[in-house]
């Protein structure tokens, strides 16, 4: 059976996304093919689970997009106002 390797991967945001989402995209290296972080913003009033997150892709079949790390962490009573702009600094 052939199995596509470049059909899309999906990474499911915590919330509807309902009033803003932002997303960047850095290289991990000045290497070809080396994979990319990805800085997601996901802002909604109306759910729980509005943060920002980084995410990170190795590449077509590797196991897909991945959260790496996330702000605020589950549980937390902070929570985010206002994630229109994801932008790194390098």
């Amino acid at each position: 059976m052939f199995v596509d390797p470049h059909l899309p991967e999906y990474w499911q945001t915590p919330t509807s996304g309902g009033k803003a989402n932002a997303l960047d995209v850095i290289s991990k290296s000045q290497g070809e093919g080396e994979g990319v972080w990805i800085l997601l913003t996901d802002d909604d009033e109306i759910t729980e689970g509005p943060g920002v997150w980084v995410l990170e892709w190795d590449g077509w079949g590797t196991g897909g997009v991945r959260a790496v790390v996330g702000w605020p962490p589950p549980g937390q009573a902070e929570t985010m106002q206002g994630g229109s702009h994801a932008v790194w600094l390098d």
